[in-house]
């Protein structure tokens, strides 16, 4: 038994996911409410802070072991920090599930820009090369 993990910006691309954990996770399509995403300041990716009225899509992975955890969290690093959170899955039933997301640690909160982050642009224009960087990383 594993522990749910909750992604909102390059790792909801099951393929990113695979690169940083080395495992391919059962996921779903979800939701958190209560936070906000933005584009990290001159980068590809994004991170979320807490905003009471908004709502942010993801993708919840089911099941994370340990180790994929702790790989993780290395890939994350010190501008984010790891938070218990509760996920809507979207679909026909609304199931809510208790999960790990990674928010942008309050030291950090500057880098973010007010863009928000596309997933699609990001699929369409920098995946490729970020998984480039994450096979250069892993290694």
């Amino acid at each position: 038994m594993g522990h749910d993990v909750f992604t909102y910006g390059t790792l909801m691309v099951p393929e990113v996911m695979r690169a940083v954990t080395g495992q391919a996770y059962t996921h779903q399509r979800a939701a958190l409410h209560g936070f906000n995403r933005f584009r990290v300041r001159h980068e590809v990716y994004t991170a979320i802070i807490a905003a009471a009225d908004a709502s942010t899509t993801g993708r919840l992975y089911l099941g994370v072991d340990a180790a994929s955890l702790k790989r993780l969290d290395d890939f994350e690093g010190e501008y984010y920090t790891r938070q218990s959170v509760t996920v809507m899955v979207t679909g026909d039933h609304g199931e809510t599930h208790q999960a790990i997301a990674y928010v942008i640690a309050d030291a950090h909160r500057h880098r973010l820009s007010d863009e928000p982050w596309d997933a699609a642009a990001f699929v369409e224009h920098h995946l490729p090369e970020f998984l480039n960087q994450m096979r250069g990383w892993m290694s």
